[in-house]
């Protein structure tokens, strides 16, 4: 009996400690509850399912998945039905990419509990990393008819569309957005989202209407407002383009492509090195400037163009396409010779 005690007194103090703290201190308590907790397994075997699922929880909040995934594993032996066992044993096999046993794991708290939301939504995410659409599909709408409350959920579409797009569903992700919307038209995240992955399928009027949507939510949202300068000039637009680049710099909104934004639009323009000499010294008194983000972010860019190009068969667009793809590379030139990149 005392030796019993004992142990739910260790555990508790294990478990109580890590409650109290941040994530950063978490793995140094581990290392700390590690003593405790096998001394509480030691002395009686009562508590020990709340001491592995604890201390796999512990080591899933530092990161150390492999050690949570040998924890919560005993933990879920002993107790089949643990919607939290299931839930971290889940994410951590998925964060070690070991996907097809987070599926067996899903899978078999769901026989014990069908009608876990937990385990259902594991499954989801699970299928998702495994790009299984199929799969995804039936269990999506399994989920559904156990919870039909999700159907008005606008975090649940959400979620979905995301999926949908990993799968390149892009018609039925831009179902699930435009849903997500109706539900919550005021969710400036949601908006941004969606009109980044309409840029991406070359949907740039739709993606310029949704930026401007993210922008009218939250003004000071830095991304959206340069993305619009971006969309403007993209559809051909660059007077407006240069104009709203000009208001950003104007209201403090600049990120680390505005100043090669307007380096790009001048050029494309003018054609003249003169015209965009003003810029290029702003950009290199700029602070924080993230080079090889930019070279990465124009990089991709180029790329998607010359895929649009490919695919298209406007010759209007293969022509601006031609001279974005040039002006881009002379902009990035430009910058290597200031040895600004």
């Amino acid at each position: 009996m005392n030796k019993t005690i004992d142990s739910e007194i260790l555990w508790r103090k294990g478990h109580r400690i890590s409650e109290t703290q941040t994530t950063s201190q978490i793995q140094k308590l581990v290392d700390q509850n590690r003593v405790i907790f096998s001394r509480s397994i030691k002395l009686s075997s009562d508590t020990t399912i709340d001491v592995y699922k604890t201390w796999g929880i512990q080591h899933a909040q530092a990161h150390d998945y492999t050690k949570s995934v040998a924890k919560l594993s005993k933990a879920l032996a002993m107790q089949p039905g643990s919607t939290i066992i299931t839930d971290f044993l889940g994410s951590s096999l998925n964060a070690i990419n070991q996907h097809q046993k987070a599926l067996i794991c899903y899978k078999k708290a769901l026989q014990v509990r069908p009608s876990s939301c937990i385990a259902h939504e594991g499954l989801l995410q699970t299928l998702k990393c495994l790009e299984r659409f199929k799969d995804y599909e039936s269990s999506y709408e399994e989920f559904l008819e156990h919870f039909p409350e999700n159907m008005n959920n606008p975090t649940f579409h959400f979620q979905k569309a995301e999926a949908l797009v990993k799968f390149n569903e892009y018609p039925a992700a831009f179902a699930s957005y435009r849903k997500t919307i109706e539900l919550n038209p005021e969710n400036c995240f949601v908006h941004f989202q969606f009109g980044l992955v309409l840029y991406q399928q070359f949907c740039f009027e739709e993606s310029l209407y949704e930026f401007e949507r993210a922008a009218s939510i939250q003004p000071t949202h830095r991304e959206a407002q340069n993305n619009i300068a971006f969309l403007k000039y993209h559809l051909g637009q660059i007077h407006e383009a240069i104009a709203f680049l000009e208001y950003i710099i104007e209201n403090r909104l600049k990120n680390f492509t505005t100043f090669p934004n307007m380096i790009l639009f001048q050029y494309h323009l003018y054609q003249n090195e003169d015209c965009i000499a003003p810029y290029l010294e702003r950009f290199r008194t700029c602070a924080n400037s993230d080079y090889s983000e930019i070279q990465r972010a124009y990089n991709q860019d180029i790329e998607l163009t010359e895929r649009m190009m490919k695919e298209s068969l406007d010759e209007k667009i293969k022509d601006f396409s031609l001279k974005k793809i040039d002006s881009i590379k002379m902009m990035l030139s430009l910058l290597n010779k200031l040895r600004i990149i």
